[in-house]
This record gives structure tokens, C-alpha cells and sequence, in this order.
């Protein structure tokens, strides 16, 4: 008695799941697509991101001998300026060259809004 219910309720259903299973699955194709083709553009954006630099770029990164003379240059010249003074006189000096780096800092900041 409860079998003759439930047999045609199981039955529409088992119908109903190899009908569904016979129509295209467009949307899971395209979603499996989408997510192939995130995972490859990112996985090519993080090994870009961290991989070795390479010989060209590491020439680039670092500063040549000639410019890393003249920063000694001007290195030994403000030692030696700052050699010559009066400690009031270094003091002052010290606090305008502070000021200065502050505004500069300052000009190179972008705000967002």
C-alpha cells in the first residue's frame, strides 16, 4: 500500500534527474572556462612577480660606478661642511635639511579619494 505511493514518486523523480542530465550544461562549462582561465593569468602574474630578476634587471636595480662616486662625493662634501660649523650652526642646518626631505615627501604623496 505505502510502496504503490512511493514507487511512482521515486520513479518521476529518477525521470526527472536523467531528463535534467540529458539537457547541455552551457553554464557549468562556461564557469569551468572562466575559472581555467582566471587561474592561468594569475598563476602567470605571481611567477612574473616573483621570479628572479634577470641580469639586465639586476644591472638596472643598481647604481654604476659613476654614480655611486659622486654620491660619495657629495657624502664627503656635506661631512665636511658639516665639519666647519659650530654645533648651533650644525644643529639649524640639520633641522632646515629635515624640513626640506618633510616637504619633499610631502610633494611625492598621491591621495586617493
Amino acid at each position: 500500500s505505502e510502496a504503490g505511493v512511493t514507487i511512482p514518486l521515486v520513479q518521476a523523480v529518477f525521470d526527472l534527474i536523467d531528463w535534467l542530465d540529458t539537457k547541455p550544461t552551457f553554464k557549468d562549462e562556461h564557469i569551468a572556462r572562466k575559472l581555467v582561465k582566471a587561474r592561468t593569468e594569475l598563476d602567470a602574474t605571481l611567477a612574473k612577480e616573483f621570479a628572479e630578476p634577470s641580469e639586465e634587471e639586476k644591472e638596472a636595480a643598481s647604481p654604476s660606478p659613476a654614480e655611486e662616486a659622486k654620491r660619495a662625493a657629495k657624502r664627503k662634501a656635506e661631512e665636511e661642511k658639516l665639519a666647519g660649523m659650530t654645533t648651533e650652526q650644525q644643529r639649524k642646518y640639520e633641522e632646515k635639511e629635515r624640513k626640506k626631505a618633510f616637504r619633499k615627501a610631502q610633494g611625492k604623496m598621491v591621495f586617493k579619494q
